[in-house]
């Protein structure tokens, strides 16, 4: 598998490489309750919490393990979320989240069908997909807009633990190599 473009562009967002230096930008959305209420990890509360997880990013881009980018509006030098994909085997599985001030713009969307996009002409992958809470209707309708069929739903299949200590049910959107 060959690693993504450290930019990935359309006509709505420019995803970019994140870098160590992106985290004080990106700590206003880790640390929005709206943004990490569904997340499976734990709202940050302090910056630090929020530098520690970029200062890996440039390992684990790498290494293969995660490609991570921020989203930045076309137009803009702005920094409205992140993305990133995890590929492991066959499956190449992404996440992302935007500031609320971000929301209701098409980015999520348009940041999502990038990755996709990318992921469709990696030869070894066969599976993508992303997950959610089954009753974030907001990344729902992201996913769906995104061309990612929903594919069922895992009843306590997570913890989402700025929600709840018992694993909550997860709705579960993927495409495979036959529909893509």
């Amino acid at each position: 598998m060959n690693h993504p473009p450290a930019i990935l562009t359309n006509d709505l967002v420019r995803l970019r490489r994140s870098t160590a230096a992106d985290a004080r930008s990106v700590f206003d959305a880790t640390s929005d309750t709206a943004v990490t209420h569904y997340m499976e990890w734990s709202r940050h509360t302090d910056v630090s919490e929020t530098e520690a997880f970029f200062a890996g990013c440039a390992a684990r881009w790498d290494s293969g393990e995660e490609f991570h980018w921020v989203i930045e509006p076309a137009n803009e030098r702005t920094i409205a979320g992140c993305i990133a994909v995890r590929v492991r085997g066959s499956t190449a599985e992404f996440g992302y989240f935007l500031h609320p001030s971000c929301w209701g713009k098409g980015l999520a969307s348009a940041a999502t069908r990038l990755v996709i996009e990318w992921a469709k002409q990696q030869p070894d992958i066969f599976r993508i997909c992303a997950t959610t809470d089954a009753e974030n209707a907001r990344s729902i309708a992201t996913l769906l807009r995104s061309g990612l069929p929903h594919e069922g739903t895992l009843t306590m299949a997570k913890i989402r633990p700025n929600i709840s200590t018992t694993p909550r049910d997860t709705a579960v959107f993927g495409l495979c190599r036959d529909d893509f």
